[in-house]
């Protein structure tokens, strides 16, 4: 879907009367050498997925895998933002805790609605571990609630992401150790 929506906009550009990006390739001056069509698709062979035409990272080896989640937990606080990389996740993953289980869709809108992103905080207490198809590992996390005056709650706990046969995650699963008010 996004690759058609670049190659629609690249066309339009590229045939367009004027464009930044016309001057970027300088199409006038060696339009006669190259085709525009093969400058569009160079253009499309550079952005296309790494892993596959459906935006997924499928298959990913263990360093790559290890290192987006490991970003996703300390850089993008994924626990309390569910600002996670999505590619690295089957559309049917289900996201359990100690009180519920959720669709995916469901887990990122009730995720943002319940935390504060501001005043909540992520922190990996041990190193993302790949065994076989599970990634492991153990956190600490400051959780505001968006509720008046922000509550917050301490809580230690361990997650595991289970993969797939494709390499996608096909469950997260946290175990919550501690909780303190």
């Amino acid at each position: 879907m996004m690759r058609t929506i670049f190659v629609l906009m690249t066309n339009f550009v590229l045939l367009s009367n004027s464009s930044p990006i016309k001057n970027f390739f300088r199409v006038e001056k060696f339009s006669c050498f190259v085709p525009k069509a093969a400058i569009l698709c160079l253009c499309v062979n550079f952005i296309q997925p790494a892993h596959g035409g459906d935006d997924k990272f499928k298959n990913l080896d263990s360093t790559s895998i290890i290192k987006i989640v490991s970003d996703d937990i300390e850089k993008n606080q994924a626990l309390v933002t569910a600002d996670f990389t999505r590619a690295i996740y089957d559309e049917r993953c289900k996201f359990q805790d100690e009180i519920s289980t959720y669709e995916i869709n469901e887990y990122i809108k009730g995720t943002k609605a319940l935390f504060n992103k501001d005043l909540s905080y992520v922190k990996l207490e041990s190193p993302v571990e790949l065994n076989e198809n599970v990634l492991h590992f153990k956190f600490s996390e400051l959780l505001a609630f968006n509720i008046p005056f922000n509550p917050k709650v301490k809580l230690e706990g361990e997650l595991d992401l289970t993969r797939g046969d494709d390499g996608l995650i096909i469950k997260s699963r946290e175990h919550w150790k501690s909780l303190s008010f």
